[in-house]
């Protein structure tokens, strides 16, 4: 990964801030439980891959707003400069998406942390496209299809954050076929499942609204009087 870019946020690179945000998100990784295949795996290989860590599933889901001021401290700033810098940032994601790794990253530092930075705000969703066109070429490029459940979980994410059909789509039939090959009684089953059951979820909302409702405050949207009871009757908010 080429270091042609330098954020003044602390001196940040590319593969600084790769190192980063892996290290967050996957506390403790090792290469057991966080690695790439030389070519696309086997379904015996994925069903042999480990469950997830407690304290992964915990920081990912859990966490919760606890979790927002751990990422506006450490990224905050980062993620300021290169969401109004585009120079900066095209070369920034150029260097990343060259490794599995550095586009996982790009695509955690555009999709899940403004989530924890901007919670509630239309700042939330303001890098989504930056990230699903990353994880489109993620795909495009084959890293999906070459590397560990624990990367694949949240390289297929913004596809499901997109408010396009087609997006949740494509990414409920990656994940529906590859769950397909799998044994039933695997961890990568399992999680397999868990995806499946979020992203039909997404999609369910989709059909029936055209949108994500609870996004709509936020971004300045008139809600429908469908939409604000299906909100007021406890609907799907994903955190926001």
């Amino acid at each position: 990964m080429a270091n042609s870019a330098t954020l003044s946020t602390r001196g940040l690179t590319p593969l600084k801030l790769t190192s980063e945000v892996i290290d967050f998100w996957y506390p403790g990784w090792n290469h057991s439980n966080f690695f790439d295949y030389t070519t696309s795996p086997t379904p015996e290989q994925l069903a042999a891959e480990p469950a997830f860590p407690q304290d992964w599933i915990h920081r990912w889901f859990m966490q919760g707003v606890t979790l927002d001021p751990l990422v506006t401290e450490k990224f905050g700033p980062a993620w300021d400069e290169l969401v109004h810098n585009e120079q900066l940032r095209e070369k920034f994601v150029a260097d990343m998406e060259a490794t599995i790794d550095g586009t996982l990253a790009a695509i955690l530092f555009f999709d899940q942390f403004p989530r924890h930075l901007h919670r509630g705000k239309a700042a939330a969703f303001q890098s989504d496209p930056f990230a699903l066109k990353i994880s489109k070429d993620a795909l495009f490029k084959g890293y999906y299809d070459r590397t560990c459940r624990a990367k694949q979980f949240f390289l297929l994410m913004p596809h499901t954050h997109s408010e396009k059909m087609e997006d949740g789509q494509r990414a409920l039939e990656i994940i529906m076929n590859q769950r397909a090959m799998l044994p039933q009684d695997s961890p990568s089953y399992q999680i397999a499942s868990m995806s499946v059951k979020s992203y039909q979820e997404h999609l369910d909302i989709l059909k029936k609204f055209g949108r994500y409702p609870h996004r709509n405050g936020c971004l300045g949207r008139q809600s429908t009087e469908e939409e604000v009871s299906f909100l007021e009757g406890g609907g799907a908010r994903f955190g926001q």
